[in-house]
């Protein structure tokens, strides 16, 4: 058997077990866990709500960083307390239902 051979052998057994992992990534989504995402995308629908929800943890990130950067709670409380706020609208306001 030539080095050739050899190379390529070992390049099928490779790629062999690549999409063997692929494979097995795909199929391990539990049922609760689409569930929830079923859940999840049913109750974030209008695109005011997932703007708002977005917005909301951009403040809570921040708010974060900056207490992180200052040594002090009081951004992370008030970055919170913004992220909340506008989930909170999103949800009364535009979806129409109770954040869960």
């Amino acid at each position: 058997m030539n080095q050739t051979t050899t190379q390529n052998t070992t390049k099928n057994a490779d790629a062999q077990a690549v999409s063997n992992a692929k494979k097995n990534m795909m199929t391990t989504v539990s049922p609760t866990k689409q569930k929830f995402y079923d859940f999840y995308l049913a109750e974030h629908q209008n695109m005011a709500c997932r703007r708002l929800h977005f917005a909301g943890s951009s403040f809570g990130l921040l708010g974060l960083a900056k207490s992180v950067k200052t040594a002090s709670p009081k951004p992370l409380l008030k970055g919170i307390a913004a992220g909340y706020a506008c989930a909170w609208v999103g949800h009364f306001f535009f979806e129409k239902n109770k954040p869960a």
